[in-house]
């Protein structure tokens, strides 16, 4: 196995490619069996560009490699224990394959590919509407199982007032048209502000003034904002 480089700050530069779209096809079946496909479209940073495109991968199991929808045959690219690497790409884009049903969320604003999420399961969500200052209205929806949606008033309460301060304090609008909350009992790391989707552990974000006290109001009105501010 490849024993790991030590990085500097020193050597840290531009990519040679940037991931301009990510395509996540899942299909799921009955008995918890689920398969998940990856599309990838990758455009380099400088058009024509002549440098190799190397992926990281750890304790995974290649089945195949297309570029433009045509697959590559194993001469076509260099496969170590921790890297897979593409010696030169065509530029342009390649036409989807099979003719298949899809659905696309479109953000055109590039970031790290760990803000990326899926979230499925049988949820329901309290909706809402902010106008941004420019007058645009934004979709707010607020989804859990179906019993706890009556304890996210405070919650969606919490997003609009992050949205109005952060417009109000520093100029800044939301930067697209829905803005998702995601809270449900058995998400383990708490909080995340994944992209127009934060998800979040459900004692973060479900309040009811029977049981929930004036700390647990500021702490969900501090953690909403926290995550919304990522964006």
């Amino acid at each position: 196995m490849d024993m790991p480089k030590e990085i500097f700050l020193k050597d840290y530069k531009l990519p040679d490619y940037y991931f301009d779209t990510m395509d996540l096809n899942f299909f799921c079946w009955v008995r918890r069996k689920q398969l998940s496909i990856q599309k990838r479209i990758v455009l380099p940073r400088i058009e024509g560009s002549p440098f190799p495109l190397v992926l990281d991968g750890v304790d995974l199991k290649l089945v195949s490699v297309k570029v433009n929808s045509k697959e590559l045959k194993k001469e076509d690219y260099v496969l170590s224990s921790c890297h897979l690497t593409l010696p030169s790409l065509p530029s342009g884009h390649g036409d989807l394959e099979g003719g298949k049903h899809y659905a696309i969320w479109e953000d055109p604003f590039k970031k790290p590919c760990y803000l990326f999420a899926l979230v499925v399961g049988q949820l329901e969500s309290r909706d809402n509407t902010f106008v941004a200052r420019s007058g645009r209205t934004i979709s707010l929806r607020i989804w859990t199982p179906t019993q706890d949606v009556p304890r996210t008033v405070h919650a969606m309460y919490s997003l609009k007032a992050s949205m109005k301060w952060d417009e109000d304090v520093f100029a800044l609008e939301y930067d697209l048209d829905l803005f998702n909350i995601v809270a449900v009992p058995d998400f383990n790391m708490g909080d995340m502000e994944n992209k127009s989707m934060n998800i979040f552990n459900s004692k973060l974000v479900l309040a009811s003034p029977e049981t929930a006290t004036d700390a647990d109001y500021a702490t969900i009105l501090g953690v909403i904002g926290h995550e919304y501010f990522h964006n």
